[in-house]
């Protein structure tokens, strides 16, 4: 039994983040509150006294709508099998 190549629309590259910047991509857009209530969280400053800026990169863009680890993954290979 063979599997088949299914293909799957490439997703789009992220850029502008640091690199050492916590990569958060938006993929559920049920709660517009919800989503702003992560944003707000992470981006609090951090440390004893809040002394270090968050290093977060959001990303909020409808096209990851759906996407699954897997297939939001750098090293994923654009067809599934």
């Amino acid at each position: 039994m063979s599997a088949t190549s299914v293909p799957v629309p490439k997703l789009p590259e992220i850029v502008g983040p640091d690199e050492f910047d916590a990569l958060v991509i938006r993929t559920d857009y049920g709660s517009e509150a919800a989503w702003h209530a992560v944003m707000a969280d992470l981006a609090q400053p951090w440390g004893d006294d809040g002394e270090f800026e968050a290093g977060v990169h959001f990303v909020d863009d409808p096209v990851w709508a759906n996407a699954t680890p897997t297939r939001s993954s750098p090293r994923s290979a654009g067809t599934r099998t």
